[in-house]
């Protein structure tokens, strides 16, 4: 068939306006939003590694984790990055310190004669990085046994935490 100047044929019409309501379906519907970074006020925050790339599993919860908070009840929360093939992500996480974590005498102990815990005798809970900003903290106020005093503790999470495929787990 011979087209004339000026002139389109049916499939050409169908086509374009297939496209045309193709490109309005998809400004009408939303992309899908970027995860978002969510640093409550009081948590310990970390831009050492990629947000928007790959990454090193073999990395410590420092750099495969981000804003960290710990309760008064004991529990550490965090977004720690997870991985499923070529998939990957960061998954909001929890883990609860009082199963393994006691007060010795005003002293934060790891595992310590099977005690456990901590939340019960110390106050002041919280996250925090050390001074370089190179390790993720627990620092806590502890009551000594006897004088009703506290001391203040910390311990490096990296000692008794991983990130096992997003999910904060005891080593």
């Amino acid at each position: 068939m011979k087209m004339q100047p000026g002139r389109v044929s049916r499939g050409a019409t169908a086509a374009f306006s297939a496209a045309a309501l193709g490109l309005a379906l998809a400004a009408l519907i939303p992309a899908a939003p970027a995860p978002a970074h969510v640093a409550p006020s009081n948590a310990v925050t970390s831009s050492d590694f990629p947000v928007d790339g790959p990454f090193d599993f073999s990395a410590t919860i420092r750099k495969s984790c981000r804003d960290f908070t710990a309760g008064s009840d004991g529990v550490v929360k965090a977004h720690c990055f997870w991985k499923s093939g070529n998939t990957w992500g960061v998954r909001d996480t929890t883990i609860d310190l009082d199963e393994k974590m006691s007060n010795d005498n005003g002293s934060l102990a790891w595992k310590y004669q099977n005690r456990k815990n901590f939340s019960d005798t110390c106050k002041d809970i919280e996250a925090a990085l050390d001074s370089n900003n190179k390790h993720i903290l627990l620092k806590a106020n502890c009551l000594t046994a006897g004088t009703g005093n506290y001391i203040a503790d910390t311990w490096e999470m990296k000692n008794g935490l991983k990130n096992e495929n997003g999910y904060l787990k005891f080593k």
